[in-house]
């Protein structure tokens, strides 16, 4: 469990601080100059929000630490091996990469 726990923290530590920072970008720039005005407190959120990206480790060597088991899986396969547990998923990769959804609406798709 200890090697998936590390496998999710780490993406999840690079995917969503970086999406907060992008987001908060985006707020900021859509604010015009106002964006950059301290009574509006968007750049302060923006300031505060910027460091998260490398706090407990930048988030490129998080995303590398996570993909690191993504590609011990994949040798496990390309040996003519199963993956176990919570990466079994990966023994179908091929049928799901295949996949197409037949949904036509929102509802159909969830």
């Amino acid at each position: 469990m200890l090697e998936v726990l590390h496998h999710l923290t780490s993406g999840f530590k690079a995917y969503v601080t970086d999406y907060a920072y992008v987001a908060m970008d985006e707020i900021r720039q859509t604010c015009g100059g106002a964006g950059f005005h301290q009574a509006s407190g968007v750049a302060q959120n923006w300031a505060n929000n910027a460091p998260l990206v490398t706090y407990e480790g930048v988030n490129t060597v998080m995303m590398q630490q996570s993909s690191r088991l993504l590609l011990k899986q994949a040798k496990v396969l390309a040996s003519g091996k199963k993956c176990t547990g919570y990466m079994a998923y990966l023994n179908d990769a091929e049928k799901l990469l295949r996949g197409k959804s037949h949904a036509k609406n929102i509802e159909e798709f969830l």
